[in-house]
């Protein structure tokens, strides 16, 4: 049976440990995640009266007690001192700030060499900071504080942050600049700058607005979103909903090619805002996959040009780590997810994903319930796992970002430098020689993936190779098996829920392929597991 080329037919799925020819039709209540309390009160509100004389509108929920309670069972790490909190505004909010990140970000587009600047960046200063000043005003909004320090913590936000004495005012947005402040870093002095900016802000929004059915979240009461040029020690932030989107102010003139997606992943923010993302929902971690990752779809979507090559690459070089760990490097699976999803639906599928999150709350449960929607309960690819098994598969033959009919939906994305963005998939290479064994002893994440490329011994006399996979105790494996040649992959099985030790015998006819290909992905309990093979 084929699992890769063009339309997918996996209705001769078999199941092992569920019964032979058992194609998955339900998924164990044990995967739902439950979660204390998701949806979120109506709070007070906390306005920043010295920001507004700066024409900054910002407001942030003064949660009550139980809703303090649930942010703190669900924030790992969230500050609740408040002498802790003013060292975290100093951070965020320096009065005397850190010399441009822009260089580092251009510098990091070379992903491999370590310790990258991208790398750096990544670690220490990530590209978005919707989570980390979420986090800060969430802590700021703690029933304990009294509105004395939360003013005073106001107060050394309003000395890190300029006088904005230039408004450039479009349908959708209020941008503000500066070019006379004492920090250099928060200067832009070519007004061009922002005028193309608010152009790709405009048409980002459009094309949100059109393809979703919603438009990115305004605060209530206001008419437009602000836009801020500033020193901040990220590229951009959306966060908190009730506030501005800020965009840092150096990179912004030093790096060209990050504006489009930036102000496209930023956005993209809002609209999840606008589908109950921070605004209904709490989020609990693990999250980004989500949040970050979505909103890294959204550059590729909107523009087909990213402001980190990682995003597209990472997916490829590290392919044993797990969707549900990752941010915005899991883009490649959302572009599958949009590109294969939409054969099975007449909608599209993040426009459904999006509108069962504003739904239920539970970004998991949302992704496994519009693919277990659209897809027929007879089809194999109706269950989560076999549907991120054939993305692992996909990535093999360079199909992921097609549809099933073969026609690309992302033929280019470019990098923020204006090239190319080549993935390379990571694959242990082994040769397998007459009378050989070889045994592998490894670890894989749930949705992730484990590829083994073996060059079979051309004089082998053998008619078949043996194959034993061990799982772990409570470990769930899916394997492909696939054969290559140049310029083709074919698979010949494909075999799901393995939970317990399994071999078979592959059949041999090296006149069509000697390289075979062996693809083991974890399905909901990963872990640890062995591979053997047999000539």
């Amino acid at each position: 049976m084929c699992f890769a080329g063009r339309k997918v037919n996996l209705s001769a799925i078999t199941t092992f440990g569920l019964g032979a020819s058992k194609v998955v039709k339900t998924i164990p209540a044990i995967l739902h995640r439950t979660n204390l309390v998701r949806k979120m009160p109506q709070p007070d509100r906390f306005s920043f009266p010295k920001l507004h004389e700066k024409g900054i509108s910002l407001a942030i929920p003064v949660h009550n007690a139980g809703a303090w309670q649930n942010y703190c069972r669900t924030t790992p790490g969230l500050t609740t001192n408040f002498e802790q909190l003013r060292a975290q505004a100093a951070k965020l909010f320096p009065a005397s700030h850190r010399a441009s990140i822009s260089a580092a970000v251009s510098d990091g587009l070379a992903m491999e060499s370590e310790p990258t600047a991208e790398r750096i960046i990544e670690d220490e200063f990530p590209e978005c900071g919707e989570d980390v000043y979420q986090n800060f005003f969430n802590a700021l909004g703690n029933p304990a504080f009294t509105l004395a320090e939360r003013r005073l913590i106001e107060s050394d936000m309003d000395g890190a942050i300029p006088e904005f004495e230039q408004e450039l005012m479009t349908d959708h947005f209020t941008l503000k600049w500066t070019n006379s402040s004492e920090n250099v870093g928060d200067n832009i002095p070519d007004r061009a700058v922002v005028e193309d900016t608010a152009s790709f802000l405009e048409t980002a929004w459009n094309r949100m607005s059109l393809a979703f059915g919603r438009s990115p979240y305004v605060p209530e009461g206001g008419e437009r979103i602000e836009i801020l040029f500033r020193d901040i020690e990220t590229l951009g932030y959306a966060s908190p909903p009730d506030g501005p989107i800020n965009f840092d102010a150096a990179s912004w003139i030093s790096t060209p090619g990050i504006r489009k997606p930036t102000s496209a992943h930023e956005l993209f923010h809002k609209l999840q805002y606008a589908f109950g993302y921070r605004t209904k929902w709490t989020p609990t971690e693990p999250f980004q996959w989500f949040s970050e990752g979505s909103a890294s779809w959204a550059e590729a979507y909107i523009w087909q040009q990213l402001s980190r090559a990682s995003k597209l690459t990472k997916l490829f070089s590290t392919p044993d780590f797990g969707l549900y760990n990752s941010s915005y490097d899991c883009l490649p699976f959302w572009m599958f997810f949009q590109m294969r999803q939409s054969d099975a639906s007449d909608s599209s599928p993040m426009v459904s994903f999006l509108e069962k999150y504003d739904l239920i709350g539970d970004e998991q449960l949302a992704l496994r319930q519009v693919i277990e929607e659209n897809w027929p309960l007879t089809d194999p690819l109706h269950e989560l796992h076999n549907f991120f098994a054939l993305f692992s598969f996909e990535r093999i033959t360079n199909n992921w970002r097609n549809n099933s009919n073969g026609e690309p939906g992302y033929p280019i994305i470019l990098g923020p430098d204006e090239s190319v963005i080549n993935t390379m998939l990571s694959i242990s290479e082994n040769n397998l020689g007459v009378g050989a064994g070889l045994q592998f002893d490894n670890k894989v994440d749930s949705l992730a993936s484990d590829y083994f490329r073996f060059l079979i011994d051309a004089g082998t006399t053998a008619d078949s190779v043996q194959i034993q996979i061990d799982p772990a105790v409570n470990v769930k494996l899916s394997c492909s098996i696939a054969w290559e040649s140049p310029g083709d992959v074919r698979q010949t099985r494909y075999f799901a829920s393995i939970t317990q030790s399994f071999s078979f015998a592959e059949p041999l006819v090296l006149t069509n392929s000697n390289i075979l290909l062996v693809v083991v992905t974890g399905r909901e309990s990963a872990g640890q597991y062995s591979l053997r093979l047999q000539l």
